[in-house]
């Protein structure tokens, strides 16, 4: 989804066919993994990267802008908060562990997507958990190329989502 209009496209979907608890898994919107990818090469060139957070921030701000009226922007401060952590996990010295830097900071895709998708959610009033991908699936340690531990990712994704959950819809 790389729109506001694909998000409110998507969530009629969704209100028009739950009929009991719903998963959706959601990739980052429009090319903002291309983007992540840019702002690490930068990083490690050396260069400010700034400019080009500022961009992807205005991207995501846009959308939410066209999905939430003003008073309904709460959600301008969780992605404040995970810029923050993005801009974190890049002052990180992990030299030696780039591959692990570069999962890192892509993630932040599907962060700032399943964040804003949530919350419009819960706005259009699908009861909705946001359920952190990072918490529930198990891989090695193969970095960028890394192989999930079903049984270990099956056991975590099955704790987390309770069939009597209050919950219509988990991102």
């Amino acid at each position: 989804m790389k729109t506001a209009n694909a998000v409110k496209n998507m969530t009629e979907i969704v209100c028009n066919n739950i009929d009991g608890p719903l998963v959706i898994i959601v990739s980052a919107m429009g090319k903002t993994t291309n983007a992540l990818e840019a702002i690490l090469e930068e990083k490690r060139n050396g260069n400010n990267v700034g400019e080009r957070l500022k961009l992807l921030e205005k991207y995501h701000l846009d959308i939410c802008n066209d999905l939430f009226e003003e008073k309904e922007l709460s959600i301008k401060a969780d992605l404040d908060a995970i810029f923050v952590d993005l801009i974190r996990v890049l002052e990180h010295d992990i030299s030696g562990i780039e591959d692990a830097l570069y999962d890192k900071v892509v993630s932040f895709g599907e962060i700032l997507s399943s964040s804003i998708i949530a919350a419009y959610l819960n706005k259009r009033n699908v009861n909705c958990a946001l359920l952190d991908a990072r918490e529930l699936i198990v891989t090695d340690n193969s970095f960028k190329e890394g192989k999930v531990q079903w049984e270990h990712t099956n056991s975590k994704i099955r704790k987390a989502i309770r069939p009597n959950n209050d919950s219509k819809a988990e991102v």
